[in-house]
């Protein structure tokens, strides 16, 4: 697949990005098409850590197609970096546990 002289593998998240954008015409569609893409995968908190020395968005992507929040965060970033969409991921929580004291 090619786009503005760039070409993209069959398995690259440029590609999968490309693919769920379509041909949404701003950075806002594009962004929104693709957050619509990873609603279609699953969300699981109960999931195994990628294989060792495996990208994390690409297993997420490509293999498990499950994950928690932080995946999902991950790839939307990558994915819309990937098509010149300037983005980044900010976490402000942690999971733990509520100390009453």
């Amino acid at each position: 697949m090619r786009r503005k002289g760039r070409t993209f593998s069959a398995g690259s998240k440029a590609r999968v990005a490309l693919e769920a954008a379509g041909d949404a015409a701003t950075p806002y569609d594009q962004a929104t098409a693709i957050e619509a893409y990873l609603r279609t995968l699953n969300y699981s908190t109960d999931i195994s850590a990628p294989p060792r020395g495996r990208d994390a968005v690409d297993y997420f992507l490509f293999d498990s197609r499950e994950g928690y929040c932080n995946y999902f965060s991950s790839a939307m970033v990558v994915m819309v970096r990937s098509i010149g969409i300037p983005a980044r991921v900010v976490a402000g929580y942690a999971p733990g546990t509520y100390d009453f004291e």
